[in-house]
């Protein structure tokens, strides 16, 4: 639902204006969302607490994109980075005591932990923070649409689970919700055809450190 909350965010808190192209990509996100999680619905009656904690997530997420569209666009994406990360680690160190975690493989549990060090917390959540840099909080967002159907072709590479024709129809509406809000074949492909160009041709801006 990233992509949807932000849209509309963005509208109330920055004042963007709210377009088509953000409005046919933010529907078909959610319809992405919907085809790619129809046949899981009914099992949210036993998530309990789960749901409440995701929606914080959820709010978390958008209020963070934003938060950094606005204030911190020019920061570092790594230094920025870490800093969230030292931040939430002590609430989630809390929140690990007093739920009582338990870690019955604990060579399974370092293996797992230092993937997602790895590949979500430095690689995913950096990438995401030069995204909303470089193009706003809402473009960065609608990568979100595919994350539930990639998901599924993901379970079904490592477990064999197959995925239902939802997931398939969510990674197509997904990817189109990326396109829309990317710009691809109009003028925002454009753009970037001409930096790249400037740049080849030693015309274009020099950014100190890049």
């Amino acid at each position: 639902m990233n992509p949807v909350v932000t849209t509309l965010a963005a509208r109330i808190t920055l004042a963007e204006k709210l377009t088509g192209r953000k409005v046919v990509a933010a529907a078909l996100g959610l319809a992405a969302v919907v085809a790619a999680c129809w046949s899981a619905v009914g099992h949210l009656t036993h998530a309990g607490a789960g749901i409440g904690f995701t929606l914080l997530g959820l709010a978390g997420l958008v209020s963070g994109g934003l938060y950094q569209q606005r204030f911190c666009r020019g920061a570092d994406p790594i230094t920025l980075n870490a800093v969230g990360l030292m931040s939430s680690a002590l609430p989630a160190g809390i929140a690990a005591i007093a739920t009582g975690l338990a870690v019955p493989h604990p060579v399974r549990a370092v293996e797992v932990l230092a993937a997602m060090v790895v590949l979500s917390s430095l690689v995913a959540t950096t990438l995401y923070v030069r995204a909303i840099a470089q193009a706003g909080a809402v473009a960065a967002a609608s990568v979100f649409a595919v994350i539930p159907s990639v998901t599924a072709l993901m379970t079904y590479a490592m477990f064999g689970t197959r995925p239902s024709l939802g997931a398939v129809v969510g990674l197509v509406l997904g990817a189109a919700a990326c396109v829309v809000t990317s710009g691809v074949g109009g003028h925002g492909a454009r753009r970037v055809i001409r930096r790249a160009a400037l740049r080849a041709t030693g015309q274009g801006p020099v950014r100190s450190g890049a």
